[in-house]
């Protein structure tokens, strides 16, 4: 059996969804799929190149590639993008490399057409792909479509996109989504033989990739480390302003703290409200994802930021990454969502509201006792743990890919 992969968010890319679809892929060529793989072409893109992304490409086993131009880091576009900001919601600024010739491409050799998104715009060329050839058709959502409180669209915009979002909804065979929230928004709008095809397949870590050795706990600090990106209501600052009045009261525990922040952001992080960052407050820049591992396995405590909102629709790839590392978790998180409810199931774990600066600064003072009375920890139930691991997320994928291409087990 053969599938076409189409995927924006593919290595050597730097990005979230490059790192999640390599994971899986491995698994799901080594289970007996061939795969050919659509993506674009790194050279025209603004994310950063990863090496240890690059030869994980090559190892994998994909049997074709097939790279498309994009223009989203030209003059023009970015240009249109400034003066037209509805055409950069359609769906998304990533949009014409999936508006690319699919004459070259040969779909009668497919089993099963697989798109996987963030972007969006790989399921607007999958789409196109489908109707092309109908045949078997799987779509992956790491986030939702309409309903991103990270994504302001007027309501051109948002009639656009529903459009969008109907057709591959409708056409799909399998959709599957990596919480319930993400579930439900779409179950709300949607007509239930629809909907019928989505089920929950969450993100999984990748363990091999973690380093094997033991590693050192800092003895006269406590590491507090985010490594994730920062943009639109995503920020540090309560965070840091609640550090602030912490040190403020208890300057001897606040000196045992270094926050570090890794990852890229939105804002200058060079200033701060006219002043400079807390001394004891650090942001890093990018790293690479092998660095990244090994920064969450030498923290002494992993930070969870996320919007400040009513109930959170996200379950963020790095918080899987996060359980992988076993490092105990401070989430500053709304009390409902995936985030929320996943952590509360394990031992270990420091809660906040993203807007509560007073819980926040009284957090510090309840880590730095903790830690005062021995290293530390975090317990999650094994199973819970094995449930995230890849090889099984894979697995569920591969059950989703056999049903509906009829290939037996």
């Amino acid at each position: 059996m053969r599938q076409l992969f189409v995927a924006h968010g593919f290595a050597p890319l730097a990005s979230a969804e490059a790192f999640l679809n390599i994971k899986y892929l491995k698994y799901i060529i080594n289970s007996g799929w061939e795969t050919d793989l659509l993506t674009v072409d790194h050279n025209y893109c603004s994310s950063r190149y990863d090496a240890f992304l690059d030869g994980q490409l090559w190892h994998i086993g994909i049997r074709k590639r097939f790279y498309f131009k994009s223009s989203e880091n030209s003059l023009g576009y970015r240009a249109l993008y400034r003066f037209s900001p509805f055409f950069r919601t359609i769906p998304d600024e990533t949009i014409s490399w999936a508006l690319q010739s699919i004459n070259g491409l040969n779909l009668e050799e497919y089993d099963l057409l697989h798109s996987s998104s963030s972007p969006l715009s790989s399921h607007v060329l999958g789409y196109r792909i489908w109707k092309r050839r109908k045949m078997p058709w799987l779509v992956h959502f790491s986030d939702p479509w309409l309903g991103n409180p990270y994504l302001k669209r007027g309501g051109l915009s948002r009639y656009v996109n529903r459009l969008l979002e109907r057709n591959v909804l409708k056409n799909a065979d399998a959709i599957n989504v990596t919480n319930k929230e993400t579930h439900d928004l779409f179950t709300d709008r949607y007509p239930a033989k629809w909907c019928n095809k989505i089920i929950v397949i969450p993100h999984g870590f990748e363990a091999s990739w973690y380093p094997r050795e033991a590693l050192h706990r800092h003895q006269n600090k406590i590491i507090l480390r985010y490594i994730g990106q920062f943009y639109g209501p995503r920020k540090p600052f309560v965070l840091i302003k609640a550090f602030e009045d912490f040190a403020k009261r208890f300057p001897e525990k606040a000196d045992c703290f270094k926050i570090e922040f890794y990852g890229p952001v939105d804002f200058d992080p060079n200033t701060y409200t006219g002043s400079k960052w807390p001394r004891n407050v650090a942001f890093m820049g990018e790293v690479d994802y092998l660095s990244s591992l090994e920064l969450m396995k030498t923290s002494d405590m992993l930070l969870l930021i996320d919007a400040p909102a009513e109930k959170n629709l996200f379950l963020p790839s790095k918080l899987i990454d996060y359980l992988g590392a076993e490092r105990p978790i401070w989430a500053i998180t709304p009390s409902t969502g995936p985030s929320a409810t996943l952590l509360g199931k394990i031992q270990g774990v420091y809660f906040n509201l993203p807007q509560d600066q007073d819980g926040l600064a009284a957090t510090f003072i309840k880590i730095h006792d903790d830690h005062q009375r021995g290293p530390l920890k975090i317990k999650a139930p094994a199973e819970l743990i094995q449930k995230y691991n890849a090889s099984n997320v894979a697995g569920q994928i591969l059950d989703q890919m056999n049903r509906i291409s009829g290939k037996k087990e």
